[in-house]
């Protein structure tokens, strides 16, 4: 059962994602996910070799 803050979660990430799409285009979006991927992939590899465990 989803409950309505999850929905209304989801709202919002949706009115901010079209006010950048509107405000910069489609190529700054996929650039700035681009970048999120590899922060998030370097990150994990990086928590590997040090051994962290989440």
């Amino acid at each position: 059962m989803i409950r309505k803050r999850d929905i209304n979660d989801w709202l919002l990430w949706l009115m901010v994602f079209r006010i950048f799409v509107d405000s910069y285009g489609w190529k700054s979006l996929l650039l700035y996910l681009v970048g999120a991927v590899a922060l998030c992939v370097a990150t994990k590899v990086i928590d590997e070799k040090i051994g962290v465990k989440k």
